[in-house]
């Protein structure tokens, strides 16, 4: 595996900053500025710019403002691992040969009966 990219590194909140109207940035430990909208946020638009710089950051992972009752978590800002993973055409190909159903590519229908063993995956395909 390489070092490329930040697979290996977990995102940790080091501070936040309002400098662009509508947003909230957050500056990562590993260098990388994220940009939020704060329409996502409304809890936090709300409040002025005074009670904003007020924020604290609890292990890199939560902020907290005092006039504000939300505790936002990271996964708040970034989305979970799961909504964020990547899977390749390939790898969506064999999870769905692996686990049944039906699917198309280019322009063919596919029918994956899901095997007792997964090497045993057999494909249909159907005209369209």
């Amino acid at each position: 595996m390489s070092d490329i990219g930040f697979k290996s590194v977990r995102p940790s909140i080091d501070r936040i900053s309002f400098r662009k109207p509508g947003y909230m940035i957050l500056g990562l430990l590993d260098k990388r500025m994220i940009y939020v909208p704060l329409t996502h946020f409304p809890g936090i638009a709300r409040l002025s710019p005074g009670e904003r710089r007020q924020y604290h950051i609890a292990d890199g992972e939560i902020v907290l403002f005092p006039n504000d009752d939300e505790v936002y978590h990271i996964q708040d800002f970034l989305g979970t691992y799961e909504s964020n993973v990547y899977e390749s055409p390939s790898q969506q190909l064999i999870r769905r040969l692996r686990t049944g159903g039906t699917f198309e590519i280019g322009g063919k229908k596919f029918t994956a009966k899901s095997p007792e063993k997964k090497e045993n995956a057999r494909v249909k395909t159907t005209p369209v």
